[in-house]
């Protein structure tokens, strides 16, 4: 952790978690840390799927809707590194965000299906949100949505928007290869008859918000008009969310304008006339994928993806009070690599985590021949210093 004179100790947690639990886990797309330490984990991941440009047809349609949900348990609970138990098979197509609500209701967000899906503690579901494979930008349909973020009031957000690739294609001998901006992979070699061609893969780049029994309250957000200066109110691509109850504000992870973006988040009767009303941003180097706040060390945390060509990947942090940046967090050795998402563990302790989520492929720090492999999950114990 960088800094001249750190005011959070971060240490990163070795081993973690153990390779028998990674070998039961497909592309690690979200987690949520259950208590105050990390002893608990849920890892949300796609078993057998992997997202490419093949995935979504021209109006964002799954393909291969034939080949069923995924038959393996896609959420996994995790106990100081050690695989528990896994649960909701045959649910999900394509799952995206994970959240663990203050009641200790799960939500998972699921791009395929365009759907949000809410289920008790003990993984009975509740609600179910949008039409199955049916993507819209009205009341009651999705396209793409990322993440939940629910209030204690039981209100919640969700951020509805695609995971937005930008691909150029160079023709050479009828073959045309991407050049690649992002993190997921791509199959290569594709046909095409067009020199260059863009797939943004636009839905609806907004927030809606909703009352407890999902009712529609309001929503926000349109579509950026300038990469360069988006106006407060643009969004490309909300990939996460985190809600400030104390300071009734929701942070957006607003990838592809390279910002974190926060709003006032209207639960109180005295401003939820004002839910949606712009607050104040953050401007990153490249798209940022993540946001989360970390209680024990008072700071918003924001992965960023450099988008140079090392590919580097930081986590940032700054106060929430006066945002200063506090400082940046790296994996030194290898990065973070395809890095989808952060999430950090609630409550008032003065201890607390961090964890950051890549798609990168099935590996843990070294085999049993002490050879290095990638790694695709991140626990760092996070520490006030006095």
């Amino acid at each position: 952790f960088s800094r001249d004179e750190p005011r959070v100790s971060i240490i990163d947690v070795p081993e973690w978690p153990n390779r028998e639990a990674l070998h039961h886990l497909g592309d690690i797309s979200a987690s949520a840390p259950l208590d105050e330490e990390g002893r608990d984990v849920l890892v949300l991941h796609r078993g057998d799927r992997e997202w490419n440009l093949l995935t979504f047809d021209e109006h964002n349609v799954l393909r291969d809707q034939s080949k069923g949900p995924i038959k393996d348990g896609v959420l996994a609970l995790l106990h100081k590194g050690v695989l528990r138990e896994t649960s909701l098979p045959n649910t999900f197509y394509m799952p995206h965000g994970l959240t663990v609500d203050p009641e200790g209701n799960i939500w998972v967000t699921d791009v395929g299906l365009h759907q949000v899906f809410k289920f008790s503690p003990d993984k009975t579901q509740l609600m179910v949100l949008g039409e199955k494979f049916k993507p819209g930008n009205d009341s009651g349909h999705f396209c793409k949505p990322t993440h939940v973020a629910v209030a204690s009031t039981g209100d919640f957000f969700v951020s509805d928007g695609p995971d937005y690739l930008e691909i150029a294609f160079q023709k050479f001998r009828g073959i045309c290869f991407p050049q690649m901006v992002g993190t997921h992979n791509i199959p290569t070699p594709l046909a095409t008859n067009a020199l260059f061609q863009t797939d943004s893969r636009y839905c609806n780049n907004r927030i809606v918000k909703f009352r407890s029994d999902g009712t529609v309250i309001t929503q926000w957000g349109k579509k950026v008009r300038s990469h360069e200066t988006p106006g407060p109110y643009e969004l490309n691509v909300p990939h996460e969310l985190v809600l400030l109850e104390d300071s009734d504000t929701l942070c957006v992870a607003d990838r592809e304008n390279r910002r974190v973006v926060c709003y006032c988040a209207g639960l109180t009767p005295e401003t939820e006339h004002l839910a949606g009303e712009y607050r104040y941003e953050i401007r990153e180097p490249g798209p940022v994928y993540g946001v989360a706040v970390s209680p024990a060390a008072n700071a918003l945390v924001i992965l960023v993806n450099q988008n140079n060509e090392q590919g580097s990947v930081d986590i940032r942090l700054y106060d929430l009070d006066t945002k200063e940046r506090l400082g940046i967090l790296a994996d030194e050795d290898e990065g973070y690599g395809k890095a989808h998402t952060v999430s950090a563990c609630t409550g008032d302790s003065e201890q607390g985590c961090i964890i950051v989520n890549s798609l990168n492929k099935a590996g843990q720090q070294k085999d049993a021949r002490n050879k290095s492999v990638r790694r695709r999950l991140w626990l760092y114990e996070v520490q006030a210093v006095e």
